[in-house]
């Protein structure tokens, strides 16, 4: 099975636990060499082969050279003399060590009296020494007592600080939010293994491989960044408040471990396909809390270790339709009980289809949002380069190194959901591939631009109509709204502190409707943002066609069914916006509320700024409850993310934001504004 990465030298302090991959080379193997002196060594450096610790001075001071005339008199002053002369009041010498003086009389010539400043005692040092000395569990180690101890005292201190999960948070605690992540993030972001990533947690794998710990520290900051009143909830209840004060220290607290586990020299070693999962990680957190340069800067090293590695390519051993190439039963377009012939590690594999799906639906994302393809992009698939086949349609549990298992009947995998997403991503490719090669809103062939638009809009309809029924919007659901859980504060994953629930328990009920939910929720935003997205494309190169015409829009008959075709399509957008709005619950919208509720919100700015002229009668009718939605998402939007503002202050703005939406939600609801009397976005919906 393969491996997380065996550690670096200053990781290794015990023996290290049996590894469950084996895609890292071992600690044995060979390694790119350093360059000569990069980390000297004294021990075969003759150079720096000195006397001992004790009997070395300190260095010598520069000799000012003489000169002819006064300057030979001020000759540079004497360094400092050694622990004898200075006793005696004597002058030492610069012959040594030893001195004339101390090899006269036969004694040892050292140098480990402290210095002493001039002049009186300086208070303020004085005192805080003294506080040092009171309080000595304010810093884990001592004060060294002369300079010459300086190097044994830092030596120690590497020996002693070992990091682990520990410098993230208590075990307890950091179990709960590993739960979390898998509940939760898991999902939207099928990485890493959930299987493989329990087992090296169990055998503490944290303390030998530096990926393996800086991979949770990026799972515990993304779930921090995209939730963070889900640990928030974990430090009260544990009485831990003062270790994370606010959601914003943990997550630098996550990424500064990261970048310490990683090391320096993280080129100078071999890639994994984790480490495409840590860079993205630490990218979509950088995204939440507003980092937009860094954020792109690691979705950029995501893309370029997916190339590296080759993650990017159809493998050879899978066809085209996410089925083995092995004979075997099909379910869901997968041939179950599959064998690989060829000895690759499934998992890798999988893994290594996951990572690169979630990176394109991240991109695409963004790129509705406004982020120039050419500021973040990742190249088209080509006859030689086509992009890898979807994941296979199996739970982790089902997924070993060596074969993929049958789903059971009746249990729909957390694939599914992730597939028709990152399908929906894939419907407008044409439309992206012209926005890459001649920038967005331009226009080249009105004729071509405007028939790839419009299929584009069929094929995401299409994908919605085969959705399978778990992920279905329940239009039924609506009354479910008026008093939903106010705070996911118990959730089915964190109910067993041993791991995920059993299978054939209430636990996985609960905690796969909760994941199907949240894949629903984020489903309907992503073809209500791509519809909407092709939509204004459409516009906007038809503007741009009459303009370059020198034609009004209203003479442009051949483009009249188009336009009305374009504009029905805003009215079923807003209406299946609405719909969704008026039914989903506060628990399956917040666990990604900073992703989603920017999409949202975005969405519904999007419509409000369409001119009346290409508004139909249902989103003139409903302008004013999309008006009020959208003031709610948007300070909504400030409130999910992760924030200064202490326990209290974060709790009192959320619970405020939240209660209003349910307001919101419900007066929607009762007022039946969505009636679809007009007809317009009847076929849509």
């Amino acid at each position: 099975m393969a491996s997380y990465p065996p550690p670096e030298a200053q990781y290794v302090q015990q023996a290290p636990q049996p590894n469950f991959y084996n895609e890292r080379p071992s600690a044995d193997s060979p390694r790119a060499p350093l360059p000569p002196g990069f980390y000297p060594n004294p021990n075969t450096d003759p150079s720096l082969q000195q006397t001992p610790p004790q009997q070395a001075p300190p260095q010598q001071a520069a000799k000012t050279p003489q000169s002819n005339g006064d300057s030979q008199k001020s000759a540079s002053r004497l360094r400092k003399a050694c622990d004898s002369c200075s006793v005696r009041k004597v002058k030492c010498d610069e012959s040594g060590p030893p001195c004339k003086a101390c090899v006269a009389l036969e004694i040892p010539c050292t140098f480990e009296r402290p210095s002493k400043r001039r002049g009186p005692p300086n208070r303020l040092a004085e005192s805080i020494k003294k506080q040092r000395i009171d309080s000595p569990a304010a810093s884990g180690h001592s004060i060294p007592s002369s300079p010459t101890h300086a190097a044994h005292t830092l030596a120690s201190f590497a020996q002693q600080q070992v990091l682990s999960a520990d410098a993230i948070c208590p075990w307890p605690v950091l179990q709960l939010l590993i739960d979390d992540y898998f509940t939760y993030i898991h999902p939207l972001i099928p990485v890493p293994h959930e299987p493989s990533f329990r087992s090296a947690l169990e055998h503490r794998q944290d303390l030998t491989s530096p990926t393996f710990l800086a991979l949770m520290a990026s799972m515990i900051g993304c779930l921090t960044a995209s939730f963070p009143r889900r640990p928030r909830q974990h430090f009260k209840n544990h009485g831990l408040v003062h270790m994370s004060p606010n959601s914003t220290s943990l997550i630098e607290r996550c990424q500064k471990v990261a970048v310490e586990a990683h090391g320096p020299a993280t080129f100078n070693r071999a890639y994994t396909v984790h480490d495409a999962i840590i860079s993205y990680l630490q990218g979509l957190t950088n995204i939440h809390t507003w980092q937009r340069l860094p954020a792109m800067l690691y979705f950029k090293e995501c893309l370029s270790i997916i190339t590296t590695l080759g993650l990017h390519k159809a493998d050879q051993g899978y066809s085209a339709s996410n089925g083995p190439s092995a004979d075997g039963a099909v379910l869901n377009g997968v041939k179950a009980e599959a064998q690989n012939p060829a000895g690759m590690d499934l998992i890798v594999n999988e893994l290594g289809k996951r990572i690169f799906w979630v990176l394109f639906v991240g991109v695409r994302s963004l790129q509705q949002l406004g982020v120039s393809p050419f500021e973040l992009n990742i190249p088209p698939p080509t006859k030689l380069d086509p992009y890898p086949p979807l994941p296979v349609e199996v739970d982790d549990d089902f997924l070993t190194p060596t074969q993929i298992l049958q789903q059971p009947d009746g249990r729909i995998s957390e694939l599914v959901g992730f597939n028709i997403n990152a399908r929906i991503y894939t419907s407008y490719s044409s439309v992206s591939l012209n926005e890459m090669n001649y920038g967005v809103d331009e226009l080249v062939d009105w004729e071509r631009q405007r028939r790839e638009i419009e299929q584009s809009l069929d094929n995401v309809k299409r994908i919605l109509e085969s959705l399978p029924a778990p992920l279905v919007l329940d239009s039924t659901a609506k009354e479910q709204v008026a008093h939903p859980p106010h705070n996911p504060d118990s959730s089915p994953a964190t109910a067993s502190k041993e791991g995920a629930p059993a299978l054939n328990n209430g636990g996985y009920d609960d905690r796969a409707s909760t994941q199907r939910e949240i894949q629903k929720a984020n489903i309907q935003a992503s073809q209500i943002g791509t519809r909407t997205y092709l939509v204004e494309r459409y516009f906007a190169l038809s503007n741009a066609h009459h303009h370059t015409n020198n034609s009004a829009p209203e003479k442009s008959n051949g483009n009249d069914t188009s336009n009305n075709s374009m504009t029905a399509e805003h009215s079923s957008i807003t209406t299946s916006l609405l719909d969704m709005l008026s039914t989903i619950q506060q628990t399956h919208l917040e666990p990604n509320g900073a992703s989603l509720i920017a999409k949202l919100r975005a969405i519904a700015s999007t419509l409000l700024d369409v001119p009346n002229s290409r508004k139909g009668t249902v989103a003139l009718k409903a302008e004013s409850q999309l008006s009020s939605f959208a003031a709610i998402l948007g300070r909504l939007e400030k409130t999910v993310a992760a924030s200064d503002y202490t326990h209290e202050e974060d709790e009192e703005r959320k619970a405020r934001e939240w209660t209003q939406l349910r307001h919101e939600q419900a007066r929607l609801s009762g007022d039946g504004v969505m009636s679809g009397e007009d007809g317009e976005a009847g076929a849509t919906r």
